[in-house]
Protein backbone atom coordinates (compact mmCIF):
# COMPACT_ATOMS: atom_id res chain seq x y z
CA UNK A 1 0.00 0.00 0.00
CA UNK A 2 2.68 2.27 1.06
CA UNK A 3 4.50 1.70 -2.20
CA UNK A 4 1.89 1.93 -4.81
CA UNK A 5 1.22 5.62 -2.51
CA UNK A 6 4.55 6.61 -2.63
CA UNK A 7 4.60 5.60 -7.11
CA UNK A 8 1.05 7.66 -7.31
CA UNK A 9 2.42 10.57 -5.57
CA UNK A 10 5.83 10.44 -7.82
CA UNK A 11 3.58 10.32 -10.85
CA UNK A 12 1.39 13.27 -9.62
CA UNK A 13 4.96 15.34 -9.18
CA UNK A 14 6.14 14.37 -12.48
CA UNK A 15 2.71 15.23 -14.29
CA UNK A 16 2.72 18.76 -12.55
CA UNK A 17 6.80 19.32 -13.92
CA UNK A 18 6.13 18.27 -17.59
CA UNK A 19 2.47 19.37 -18.75
CA UNK A 20 0.54 22.09 -18.33
CA UNK A 21 -4.13 22.83 -18.34
CA UNK A 22 -5.32 25.28 -20.36
CA UNK A 23 -6.86 27.96 -20.21
CA UNK A 24 -2.83 29.29 -19.58
CA UNK A 25 -4.45 32.27 -17.67
CA UNK A 26 -8.11 32.68 -16.28
CA UNK A 27 -8.52 36.21 -17.30
CA UNK A 28 -10.06 38.31 -20.38
CA UNK A 29 -7.62 39.01 -22.50
CA UNK A 30 -9.15 38.58 -25.88
CA UNK A 31 -8.04 39.19 -29.38
CA UNK A 32 -4.08 38.24 -28.85
CA UNK A 33 -1.46 38.57 -31.14
CA UNK A 34 2.05 37.36 -30.13
CA UNK A 35 5.46 38.18 -30.82
CA UNK A 36 9.38 36.81 -29.69
CA UNK A 37 12.04 38.31 -28.92
CA UNK A 38 15.24 36.36 -27.60
CA UNK A 39 13.92 33.89 -25.07
CA UNK A 40 10.92 36.19 -24.09
CA UNK A 41 7.36 36.45 -25.55
CA UNK A 42 5.09 39.75 -25.76
CA UNK A 43 1.43 39.12 -25.22
CA UNK A 44 -0.84 42.20 -26.34
CA UNK A 45 -4.66 42.32 -26.21
CA UNK A 46 -7.95 44.12 -26.58
CA UNK A 47 -8.82 46.39 -23.66
CA UNK A 48 -12.20 48.32 -25.13
CA UNK A 49 -12.79 51.38 -23.27
CA UNK A 50 -10.30 50.39 -20.30
CA UNK A 51 -7.81 53.12 -19.63
CA UNK A 52 -4.66 52.55 -19.90
CA UNK A 53 -4.93 50.45 -23.09
CA UNK A 54 -3.86 47.20 -25.35
CA UNK A 55 -2.67 45.56 -21.54
CA UNK A 56 1.21 43.77 -22.84
CA UNK A 57 2.01 40.67 -21.02
CA UNK A 58 5.18 38.54 -20.71
CA UNK A 59 6.43 35.12 -20.55
CA UNK A 60 9.47 33.04 -20.98
CA UNK A 61 8.16 29.82 -21.12
CA UNK A 62 4.32 30.36 -22.92
CA UNK A 63 2.75 29.38 -19.95
CA UNK A 64 3.32 31.37 -16.92
CA UNK A 65 2.23 35.16 -17.46
CA UNK A 66 3.57 38.70 -16.06
CA UNK A 67 1.45 41.85 -16.43
CA UNK A 68 3.93 44.14 -17.49
CA UNK A 69 2.82 47.07 -19.45
CA UNK A 70 -0.18 49.26 -22.25
CA UNK A 71 0.97 50.06 -25.19
CA UNK A 72 -1.84 53.08 -25.24
CA UNK A 73 -1.15 54.91 -22.01
CA UNK A 74 -4.58 56.96 -22.56
CA UNK A 75 -7.75 56.99 -25.07
CA UNK A 76 -6.32 60.20 -26.33
CA UNK A 77 -8.37 60.15 -29.20
CA UNK A 78 -10.51 62.29 -31.62
CA UNK A 79 -13.83 60.84 -30.29
CA UNK A 80 -11.84 61.23 -26.62
CA UNK A 81 -14.58 63.50 -25.34
CA UNK A 82 -17.09 60.71 -26.13
CA UNK A 83 -14.73 58.40 -24.24
CA UNK A 84 -14.24 60.73 -21.04
CA UNK A 85 -18.88 60.30 -21.27
CA UNK A 86 -18.36 64.00 -22.09
CA UNK A 87 -20.71 63.84 -24.81
CA UNK A 88 -21.91 60.72 -25.83
CA UNK A 89 -20.77 57.08 -24.54
CA UNK A 90 -18.07 54.74 -25.32
CA UNK A 91 -18.05 51.74 -23.65
CA UNK A 92 -17.50 48.62 -25.04
CA UNK A 93 -15.81 50.40 -27.93
CA UNK A 94 -12.07 51.45 -27.77
CA UNK A 95 -9.10 49.14 -28.65
CA UNK A 96 -10.53 46.06 -30.44
CA UNK A 97 -7.99 43.85 -31.94
CA UNK A 98 -4.66 45.29 -32.98
CA UNK A 99 -1.52 44.75 -33.99
CA UNK A 100 1.95 44.48 -32.38
CA UNK A 101 5.42 43.79 -32.88
CA UNK A 102 8.99 44.97 -32.79
CA UNK A 103 11.52 46.54 -35.76
CA UNK A 104 15.17 45.08 -34.62
CA UNK A 105 16.33 47.49 -37.42
CA UNK A 106 15.49 50.81 -35.66
CA UNK A 107 14.74 49.03 -32.17
CA UNK A 108 11.55 50.58 -32.09
CA UNK A 109 7.79 48.20 -30.85
CA UNK A 110 4.99 49.00 -32.56
CA UNK A 111 1.20 48.98 -31.52
CA UNK A 112 -1.38 49.72 -34.01
CA UNK A 113 -5.38 49.30 -33.98
CA UNK A 114 -8.39 50.90 -35.66
CA UNK A 115 -10.38 52.55 -32.51
CA UNK A 116 -14.28 51.45 -32.32
CA UNK A 117 -16.37 54.58 -31.79
CA UNK A 118 -13.62 57.19 -33.56
CA UNK A 119 -13.06 55.07 -37.30
CA UNK A 120 -9.01 56.07 -37.49
CA UNK A 121 -6.21 53.88 -36.68
CA UNK A 122 -3.83 55.03 -34.75
CA UNK A 123 -0.08 54.02 -34.05
CA UNK A 124 2.03 53.87 -31.01
CA UNK A 125 5.46 53.42 -30.58
CA UNK A 126 8.18 52.92 -27.60
CA UNK A 127 11.55 52.25 -27.42
CA UNK A 128 10.86 49.28 -24.75
CA UNK A 129 8.22 46.98 -24.30
CA UNK A 130 7.79 48.71 -21.14
CA UNK A 131 7.51 52.22 -22.47
CA UNK A 132 7.46 54.87 -22.67
CA UNK A 133 4.96 54.26 -25.52
CA UNK A 134 3.97 57.49 -27.82
CA UNK A 135 0.96 57.99 -30.01
CA UNK A 136 3.15 59.02 -33.30
CA UNK A 137 0.73 58.93 -35.89
CA UNK A 138 -3.09 58.67 -37.13
CA UNK A 139 -4.33 56.50 -40.29
CA UNK A 140 -7.64 58.40 -41.20
CA UNK A 141 -8.91 54.66 -42.16
CA UNK A 142 -9.84 51.83 -40.20
CA UNK A 143 -7.65 49.18 -41.00
CA UNK A 144 -10.13 46.44 -38.89
CA UNK A 145 -8.73 43.54 -37.03
CA UNK A 146 -5.46 44.21 -38.05
CA UNK A 147 -2.22 41.96 -37.71
CA UNK A 148 1.20 43.23 -38.41
CA UNK A 149 4.19 41.75 -41.05
CA UNK A 150 8.06 43.11 -40.87
CA UNK A 151 9.11 41.39 -43.88
CA UNK A 152 12.65 39.52 -44.19
CA UNK A 153 13.51 42.85 -46.32
CA UNK A 154 12.55 45.23 -43.18
CA UNK A 155 9.24 46.27 -45.59
CA UNK A 156 5.89 46.30 -42.99
CA UNK A 157 2.64 45.28 -43.78
CA UNK A 158 -0.48 45.09 -42.19
CA UNK A 159 -3.59 42.35 -42.84
CA UNK A 160 -6.74 44.11 -42.27
CA UNK A 161 -10.43 44.16 -42.72
CA UNK A 162 -13.44 41.67 -42.88
CA UNK A 163 -14.21 38.82 -45.32
CA UNK A 164 -12.84 40.89 -48.18
CA UNK A 165 -8.99 40.63 -46.59
CA UNK A 166 -6.40 43.13 -47.36
CA UNK A 167 -3.01 44.00 -47.09
CA UNK A 168 -1.20 47.54 -46.72
CA UNK A 169 2.19 48.42 -46.81
CA UNK A 170 3.66 50.75 -44.48
CA UNK A 171 5.66 53.89 -45.00
CA UNK A 172 9.74 53.40 -44.10
CA UNK A 173 8.78 54.34 -40.98
CA UNK A 174 5.71 52.69 -40.15
CA UNK A 175 3.68 55.26 -39.57
CA UNK A 176 0.96 55.51 -42.66
CA UNK A 177 -0.21 53.61 -45.54
CA UNK A 178 1.35 54.04 -48.92
CA UNK A 179 -0.04 51.09 -50.58
CA UNK A 180 -3.59 48.70 -49.66
CA UNK A 181 -4.92 46.25 -51.89
CA UNK A 182 -7.42 43.15 -51.06
CA UNK A 183 -5.75 39.97 -51.59
CA UNK A 184 -8.90 37.86 -50.41
CA UNK A 185 -12.31 37.90 -50.95
CA UNK A 186 -14.04 35.12 -48.90
CA UNK A 187 -16.14 32.34 -50.78
CA UNK A 188 -19.72 31.17 -50.34
CA UNK A 189 -18.47 28.55 -47.81
CA UNK A 190 -16.31 30.81 -45.31
CA UNK A 191 -18.74 33.71 -45.06
CA UNK A 192 -17.90 36.52 -42.57
CA UNK A 193 -13.94 36.51 -41.61
CA UNK A 194 -12.08 38.48 -40.16
CA UNK A 195 -9.27 38.86 -36.92
CA UNK A 196 -6.34 38.74 -39.32
CA UNK A 197 -2.52 37.72 -38.16
CA UNK A 198 0.59 38.22 -40.62
CA UNK A 199 3.50 35.54 -40.40
CA UNK A 200 6.52 34.39 -42.61
CA UNK A 201 7.66 30.74 -42.38
CA UNK A 202 10.38 29.64 -45.27
CA UNK A 203 9.59 31.88 -48.13
CA UNK A 204 5.84 31.67 -47.95
CA UNK A 205 3.35 34.69 -46.33
CA UNK A 206 0.43 33.34 -44.08
CA UNK A 207 -2.45 35.25 -42.95
CA UNK A 208 -4.11 33.58 -40.26
CA UNK A 209 -7.97 34.47 -39.90
CA UNK A 210 -11.00 33.60 -37.72
CA UNK A 211 -14.28 32.65 -39.22
CA UNK A 212 -16.44 33.69 -35.80
CA UNK A 213 -17.76 31.70 -34.09
CA UNK A 214 -15.90 29.32 -33.56
CA UNK A 215 -13.49 28.23 -36.86
CA UNK A 216 -10.39 29.22 -38.05
CA UNK A 217 -8.75 29.62 -41.59
CA UNK A 218 -4.89 29.98 -42.80
CA UNK A 219 -4.21 31.86 -46.22
CA UNK A 220 -0.86 30.80 -47.85
CA UNK A 221 1.41 32.76 -50.90
CA UNK A 222 4.63 31.69 -51.78
CA UNK A 223 4.47 34.31 -54.35
CA UNK A 224 4.45 37.96 -52.01
CA UNK A 225 2.76 39.79 -49.60
CA UNK A 226 0.23 40.69 -52.12
CA UNK A 227 -0.73 37.15 -52.94
CA UNK A 228 -2.56 35.12 -54.39
CA UNK A 229 -3.53 33.66 -51.50
CA UNK A 230 -4.86 29.94 -50.95
CA UNK A 231 -7.09 28.50 -47.72
CA UNK A 232 -7.23 26.06 -45.56
CA UNK A 233 -8.90 25.12 -42.70
CA UNK A 234 -7.45 25.03 -38.86
CA UNK A 235 -9.58 24.82 -36.84
CA UNK A 236 -13.97 23.50 -36.86
CA UNK A 237 -15.44 23.62 -33.71
CA UNK A 238 -12.63 21.28 -32.28
CA UNK A 239 -12.81 20.80 -29.02
CA UNK A 240 -13.74 22.57 -25.40
CA UNK A 241 -10.80 22.05 -23.49
CA UNK A 242 -12.08 24.36 -20.60
CA UNK A 243 -15.26 22.76 -19.55
CA UNK A 244 -18.55 24.61 -19.64
CA UNK A 245 -16.48 27.02 -22.35
CA UNK A 246 -16.79 27.59 -25.97
CA UNK A 247 -14.68 26.23 -28.80
CA UNK A 248 -11.27 27.86 -29.72
CA UNK A 249 -10.37 30.48 -32.36
CA UNK A 250 -8.82 33.53 -33.28
CA UNK A 251 -5.32 34.30 -31.70
CA UNK A 252 -2.01 34.26 -32.80
CA UNK A 253 1.11 31.37 -33.21
CA UNK A 254 4.69 32.06 -32.20
CA UNK A 255 7.98 30.47 -32.71
CA UNK A 256 10.31 28.81 -29.97
CA UNK A 257 14.24 29.39 -30.40
CA UNK A 258 14.58 25.67 -31.56
CA UNK A 259 11.81 26.19 -34.67
CA UNK A 260 8.55 24.77 -32.73
CA UNK A 261 5.49 26.66 -33.23
CA UNK A 262 2.91 27.36 -30.80
CA UNK A 263 -0.82 28.92 -31.16
CA UNK A 264 -2.85 30.91 -28.33
CA UNK A 265 -6.46 31.00 -29.42
CA UNK A 266 -9.27 32.43 -27.32
CA UNK A 267 -12.56 31.21 -25.78
CA UNK A 268 -15.65 32.20 -24.57
CA UNK A 269 -15.96 31.71 -21.08
CA UNK A 270 -19.17 32.94 -19.69
CA UNK A 271 -19.89 35.33 -17.96
CA UNK A 272 -16.10 35.74 -17.24
CA UNK A 273 -14.83 36.78 -21.17
CA UNK A 274 -12.61 35.32 -23.83
CA UNK A 275 -9.44 33.91 -21.93
CA UNK A 276 -6.62 32.19 -23.54
CA UNK A 277 -5.68 28.55 -24.10
CA UNK A 278 -2.36 26.90 -25.82
CA UNK A 279 -1.64 23.75 -28.35
CA UNK A 280 1.41 23.11 -30.24
CA UNK A 281 1.40 23.68 -33.87
CA UNK A 282 2.99 21.43 -36.57
CA UNK A 283 3.73 22.27 -40.66
CA UNK A 284 3.12 19.58 -43.16
CA UNK A 285 5.53 18.96 -45.85
CA UNK A 286 3.43 21.07 -48.18
CA UNK A 287 3.98 24.52 -45.65
CA UNK A 288 0.34 23.95 -44.15
CA UNK A 289 -0.21 24.52 -40.21
CA UNK A 290 -2.17 22.21 -38.25
CA UNK A 291 -3.19 22.13 -34.81
CA UNK A 292 -1.94 18.57 -32.25
CA UNK A 293 -5.36 17.67 -31.67
CA UNK A 294 -6.03 14.60 -29.01
CA UNK A 295 -8.88 12.65 -30.93
CA UNK A 296 -9.75 15.72 -33.43
CA UNK A 297 -9.72 17.41 -30.29
CA UNK A 298 -7.79 20.54 -28.99
CA UNK A 299 -6.49 19.45 -25.69
CA UNK A 300 -6.89 20.52 -22.14
CA UNK A 301 -3.05 19.23 -20.94
CA UNK A 302 -0.26 19.16 -23.36
CA UNK A 303 3.40 18.99 -22.14
CA UNK A 304 5.01 21.92 -21.47
CA UNK A 305 6.25 23.69 -24.83
CA UNK A 306 9.59 24.86 -22.57
CA UNK A 307 11.16 24.81 -19.13
CA UNK A 308 9.15 26.49 -16.60
CA UNK A 309 10.32 29.94 -15.73
CA UNK A 310 8.11 31.56 -13.19
CA UNK A 311 7.43 35.16 -13.52
CA UNK A 312 5.58 37.52 -11.43
CA UNK A 313 1.75 36.31 -10.29
CA UNK A 314 -0.63 37.80 -12.12
CA UNK A 315 -2.88 37.90 -8.87
CA UNK A 316 -2.12 39.40 -5.62
CA UNK A 317 -2.33 42.09 -3.49
CA UNK A 318 -2.78 45.67 -4.10
CA UNK A 319 -2.72 47.22 -1.07
CA UNK A 320 -3.41 51.31 -1.53
CA UNK A 321 -2.79 52.46 1.95
CA UNK A 322 -3.98 55.75 2.54
CA UNK A 323 -4.50 57.96 -0.07
CA UNK A 324 -2.21 60.71 1.08
CA UNK A 325 0.66 57.85 0.99
CA UNK A 326 -0.13 56.96 -2.31
CA UNK A 327 1.69 59.91 -4.71
CA UNK A 328 4.62 58.16 -5.17
CA UNK A 329 3.17 54.67 -5.31
CA UNK A 330 2.64 52.69 -8.75
CA UNK A 331 -0.52 51.09 -9.20
CA UNK A 332 0.20 47.58 -10.12
CA UNK A 333 -0.23 47.04 -14.43
CA UNK A 334 -3.00 44.85 -13.91
CA UNK A 335 -5.51 47.94 -13.03
CA UNK A 336 -7.35 49.71 -15.38
CA UNK A 337 -9.93 52.48 -15.61
CA UNK A 338 -13.11 51.51 -16.82
CA UNK A 339 -13.61 54.89 -18.17
CA UNK A 340 -11.19 57.90 -18.63
CA UNK A 341 -10.75 61.58 -17.41
CA UNK A 342 -13.44 62.02 -15.47
CA UNK A 343 -13.55 63.98 -12.68
CA UNK A 344 -12.32 61.27 -10.65
CA UNK A 345 -9.90 59.66 -12.63
CA UNK A 346 -7.96 62.81 -13.46
CA UNK A 347 -6.40 62.47 -9.92
CA UNK A 348 -4.59 59.95 -11.44
CA UNK A 349 -2.27 59.52 -14.17
CA UNK A 350 -0.30 56.70 -15.83
CA UNK A 351 2.86 55.62 -15.37
CA UNK A 352 4.92 52.56 -17.44
CA UNK A 353 3.71 49.96 -15.54
CA UNK A 354 0.70 51.26 -13.74
CA UNK A 355 -1.22 53.73 -12.68
CA UNK A 356 -0.31 56.38 -9.88
CA UNK A 357 -2.16 58.79 -7.76
CA UNK A 358 -1.12 61.99 -7.49
CA UNK A 359 -4.08 64.06 -5.51
CA UNK A 360 -6.45 62.98 -3.03
CA UNK A 361 -9.39 61.81 -4.77
CA UNK A 362 -12.62 63.61 -5.59
CA UNK A 363 -16.17 61.49 -4.85
CA UNK A 364 -19.11 62.91 -6.28
CA UNK A 365 -22.24 61.03 -7.21
CA UNK A 366 -21.09 59.69 -10.78
CA UNK A 367 -17.68 57.71 -9.49
CA UNK A 368 -19.38 54.24 -11.14
CA UNK A 369 -18.57 55.88 -14.15
CA UNK A 370 -14.93 55.37 -13.77
CA UNK A 371 -14.46 52.84 -11.05
CA UNK A 372 -10.45 50.87 -11.08
CA UNK A 373 -11.06 47.44 -12.80
CA UNK A 374 -9.42 44.56 -12.33
CA UNK A 375 -10.53 42.14 -15.47
CA UNK A 376 -9.99 39.10 -13.09
CA UNK A 377 -12.27 35.35 -13.20
CA UNK A 378 -11.75 34.22 -9.40
CA UNK A 379 -13.55 31.99 -6.98
CA UNK A 380 -12.38 34.13 -4.14
CA UNK A 381 -11.14 37.56 -3.53
CA UNK A 382 -10.59 39.24 -0.29
CA UNK A 383 -10.94 43.03 0.22
CA UNK A 384 -9.79 45.01 3.62
CA UNK A 385 -11.21 48.08 4.67
CA UNK A 386 -9.37 50.08 7.18
CA UNK A 387 -10.74 53.53 6.93
CA UNK A 388 -14.85 53.52 7.54
CA UNK A 389 -15.36 56.76 5.48
CA UNK A 390 -13.68 55.43 3.03
CA UNK A 391 -16.50 53.81 0.45
CA UNK A 392 -15.26 50.70 -1.35
CA UNK A 393 -17.60 48.76 -4.34
CA UNK A 394 -16.63 45.46 -5.33
CA UNK A 395 -18.65 44.55 -8.10
CA UNK A 396 -18.80 41.74 -11.25
CA UNK A 397 -19.51 43.39 -14.49
CA UNK A 398 -21.17 41.52 -17.87
CA UNK A 399 -24.18 41.46 -19.41
CA UNK A 400 -25.46 41.62 -15.48
CA UNK A 401 -23.60 42.99 -12.80
CA UNK A 402 -23.53 42.78 -8.80
CA UNK A 403 -21.40 44.70 -6.41
CA UNK A 404 -20.87 44.32 -2.80
CA UNK A 405 -20.64 48.09 -1.30
CA UNK A 406 -18.32 48.55 2.40
CA UNK A 407 -19.40 51.93 4.06
CA UNK A 408 -19.38 53.43 7.48
CA UNK A 409 -19.78 51.31 9.49
CA UNK A 410 -18.27 48.07 7.42
CA UNK A 411 -22.09 46.67 6.76
CA UNK A 412 -22.32 44.70 3.44
CA UNK A 413 -25.13 45.14 0.96
CA UNK A 414 -25.44 43.00 -1.79
CA UNK A 415 -27.60 43.54 -5.13
CA UNK A 416 -27.57 41.86 -8.23
CA UNK A 417 -29.44 42.16 -11.66
CA UNK A 418 -30.32 45.55 -10.70
CA UNK A 419 -30.77 48.93 -12.71
CA UNK A 420 -27.68 51.17 -13.44
CA UNK A 421 -26.45 53.03 -11.62
CA UNK A 422 -26.35 51.56 -8.16
CA UNK A 423 -28.61 52.95 -5.32
CA UNK A 424 -25.99 53.16 -2.63
CA UNK A 425 -27.80 53.56 1.14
Amino acid sequence: MWLHLVLGLFCFWVFAQTNYTNPIIWQDLPDIDLIRIGDAYYYSASTFQYSPGAVILRSYDLVNWEYLSHSVPNLDFQTTEAFNLESGSRYNQGIFASFFNYRKSTDTFYWGGCIVGDGNTYVYTAPTVEGPWTQSSTINQCLYDAGTLIDDDDNMYVAHGHTNISVAQRSDDGLQVVRDEVVFESTEELGYIEGARFYKRNGAWYLWIVKPVPSQIVLKSTVGPFGPYEWRWVLQSNGNPVPGAGNPHQGAIVSTPDGAWHYIAHLEAYPGGRIPVLAPIYWDEEGWPHVEFVDNQWASTYPLPLPERPVKPITGTEPFNHWENLTSKSITAFFTFWGIDTEFSTTLHSLGTGLSRSSPPVFMSNTWWNPLSWRNISGCITLHTRILWHLAVQSLLFLFYSWIVFLLTSSIMLQTNTSFPPTIT
